[in-house]
């Protein structure tokens, strides 16, 4: 039976072998072979058993392992998956949810990630902060575009209330606004504004209105008072007395202010004073 596998496994192991051999019904077995005691070691006995059966046990254990294995993988992705979501992908998203609610103009709108930690968390928190800073900051200039408001209707009350007109020239000196009672006064409207006022002067008061304005120009923040004769829209003369102030450099105005009133009866009354006692000392 030389050549027989599991013979010369036992011949070379001093009689006792084990190997894989195909049986007599064309089956890969496992032999086991050993000499029978009290012979002169020529005579063996050999017992085989199909691969199949011999390896069952150990391949269901490898398959249980293996099954095992890909059970703890499969959890170990969908965990990574959740933590993945719970903590990057959720946080993200609910970042960008308030960062479209904040470009919509919803400033109360918060990430809530104020506990979080990690990267997310911080940027979760100095975003809130970033929110919170914007929504006082909203709060404020809204408050103070309120009391601007509030400022400006008291001012525009008075101007348009006020006996006293106010007008706004330009470095060269065209009128860029008259307040109501401007017109109320002299009896022009907006068709004068872009003129120049020297083009409303008594021919006699040019010469004392040009060295008022060259004060003006001169003198920026200094009041500088005036009294001249103006021709009202229907030709007649008015006496006009004010003072005028070049604010030009100051941004909030940028214009030449002009604060003039009517004192033409004032005038005539004094006139008539002074003729009365012109009269009074010829006697």
């Amino acid at each position: 039976m030389a050549g027989v596998p599991v013979l010369e496994a036992a011949l070379s192991r001093g009689g006792i072998g084990v190997a894989g051999s195909m049986g007599f019904d064309d089956v890969q077995h496992v032999f086991g072979g050993a000499p029978l005691r009290g012979t002169t070691g020529r005579v063996f006995v050999a017992v085989g058993i199909p691969v199949t059966a011999a390896f069952a046990e150990a391949n269901d254990v490898l398959a249980a392992s293996l099954a095992g294995m890909a059970a703890v993988l499969a959890l170990a992705f969908v965990g990574a998956w959740l933590l993945g979501r719970a903590f990057v992908l959720w946080p993200v998203g609910r970042l960008l949810g308030v960062t479209h609610r904040l470009a919509t103009g919803d400033l109360s709108a918060r990430s809530g990630g104020g506990s979080g930690g990690g990267e997310l968390g911080e940027l979760g928190r100095a975003f809130d902060g970033m929110a919170e800073a914007l929504q006082r900051g909203d709060a404020e200039a809204q408050l103070a575009g309120e009391e601007l408001r509030r400022s400006e209707e008291r001012f525009r009350g008075l101007i348009e209330n006020s006996s006293d007109a106010i007008s706004l020239l330009s470095a060269e000196l065209e009128i860029l606004y008259n307040s109501p009672a401007a017109r109320t006064i002299l009896g022009y409207g907006k068709e004068v504004l872009g003129r120049n006022p020297f083009y409303f002067l008594h021919p006699e008061e040019k010469g004392e209105a040009a060295k008022i304005q060259q004060r003006v120009i001169q003198e920026p923040d200094t009041a500088v008072n005036f009294l001249v004769r103006m021709r009202h829209e229907d030709g007649t003369w008015r006496w006009v007395a004010g003072m005028a102030k070049n604010m030009l450099a100051n941004p909030a105005v940028g214009a030449i202010v002009v604060n003039w009133r009517d004192v033409t009866e004032q005038k005539r009354s004094e006139e008539a004073l002074a003729e009365s006692q012109r009269q009074y000392r010829s006697i």
